[in-house]
C-alpha cells in the first residue's frame, strides 16, 4: 500500500475537501433525480419502458454504476466498523491511510450515484431541440438533396 507521509492537519484538510466534494455531488444528484422524477410522470409508460429497457447500453451502465456505488458503500460500511471497533494489529500503521480511504469511498459512490441520475436525466428530459441538427444529420440532408439532382448540377452543386 503507498504510504502517505501525511500529517493530522493536512489529513483533516483532505477530509474536508472529500466531504465537501460528497456535499455537492448529493445536491446535484437530487436535482437531477428530482427533475427526472417530475418529467417521468409525463411520459407515456410504454415510451418509458421502450427507451430504458429495449436500451442494452443504458442497460449496462446502469447496472455496473450501481454495483460501483454499492460496492463503495459496503467498503465504506466495513472501514466504519474498523473505525469504531478500533483496527487490526496488522492495520495500525496505516490507520491515518484508512481513514482517507474511508471518506474517499463515501465520495467515489456520491460518484457514481450522480452520474446514474444523469444517466436517467439523460433518457427521461433530455430532448434535442429541432432548431439543432447534428452534423451527421447535415450531411444526410445534403446527400439526399443531391441525390435529387441531375448530373450536371450535381457537378456543379459538388464546388
Amino acid at each position: 500500500m503507498l504510504s502517505l507521509q501525511l500529517d493530522r492537519r493536512e489529513i483533516m484538510d483532505v477530509q474536508v475537501v472529500i466531504l465537501i466534494t460528497a456535499v455537492f455531488l448529493t445536491i446535484i444528484g437530487l436535482y437531477l433525480s428530482i427533475i427526472s422524477w417530475f418529467s417521468w410522470r409525463c411520459i407515456d409508460d410504454d415510451v418509458m419502458r421502450a427507451k430504458a429497457f429495449l436500451n442494452k447500453k443504458f442497460q449496462n451502465r446502469n447496472f455496473n454504476l450501481v454495483f460501483i456505488a454499492g460496492a463503495f458503500v459496503g467498503l465504506h460500511t466495513l472501514l466504519e466498523f474498523i473505525e469504531i471497533f478500533g483496527y487490526p494489529s496488522a492495520l495500525i500503521p496505516f490507520a491515518k491511510e484508512i481513514r482517507l480511504f474511508y471518506f474517499l469511498t463515501l465520495t467515489i459512490s456520491m460518484i457514481s450515484l450522480v452520474v446514474l441520475a444523469y444517466c436517467w436525466y439523460k433518457l427521461v428530459c433530455y430532448q434535442k431541440p429541432p432548431i439543432i441538427q447534428t452534423l451527421q444529420e447535415i450531411i444526410e440532408e445534403k446527400r439526399i438533396k443531391n441525390s435529387l439532382l441531375n448530373p450536371e448540377e450535381r457537378l456543379c452543386s459538388d464546388t
